[in-house]
């Protein structure tokens, strides 16, 4: 499937977007590259679970429509993860605790003038999930050169825990 061009943010740019509540970052690696280290108000949900019909229900409920910060957040199960039942997720931070865990509750990521900007390690995959998000009718942008670039502009990179992370 050819892909229209992403828009891309410069990381200083999706920064100020995010800070001034405009904004949420999001976050498309896998599990394993978010623990390593994410920018600390991104949300996060892996590529693999945006659908292009499920998207705007997967992010439904997010982020406040109102300031960036609702902190660090897990998105959706895994596709074909089993999670009946399942209130809290296991304490243990692994890729099956992150993919069990619930998504918060908070207004809706795609509110009127928010933009989702995605990102993912170099851009490409978020280059995928800005265009799946834009032809689920979601305002989305592409953060050029994803976290790598954004660890070279100087913005945080920060573990869950609130240690410094790296990019993985």
């Amino acid at each position: 499937m050819a892909m229209e061009p992403s828009a891309d943010l410069d990381p200083l740019e999706a920064e100020r977007l995010v800070a001034a509540g405009g904004a949420v970052l999001l976050d498309v690696r896998e599990s394993e590259e978010w623990e390593a280290g994410h920018a600390p108000d991104a949300v996060h949900i892996p590529l693999c679970v945006l659908e292009p019909d499920q998207v705007a229900g997967r992010l439904a409920g997010l982020v406040p429509a109102a300031g960036p910060a609702l902190g660090p957040a897990h998105g959706a199960p895994a596709h074909g993860a089993d999670t009946a039942g399942s209130d809290t997720a296991p304490p243990d931070g692994s890729a099956a605790a992150v993919a069990a865990a619930p998504a918060p509750a908070a207004s809706a990521v795609a509110a009127p003038g928010r933009t989702v900007i995605a990102v993912c390690r170099s851009g490409r995959r978020s280059a995928q999930a800005a265009f799946r998000l834009r032809a689920a009718g979601i305002d989305a942008r592409n953060l050029g050169g994803g976290m790598q670039a954004w660890a070279r502009s100087g913005l945080p990179v920060r573990r869950s825990d609130g240690r410094p992370g790296t990019v993985a």
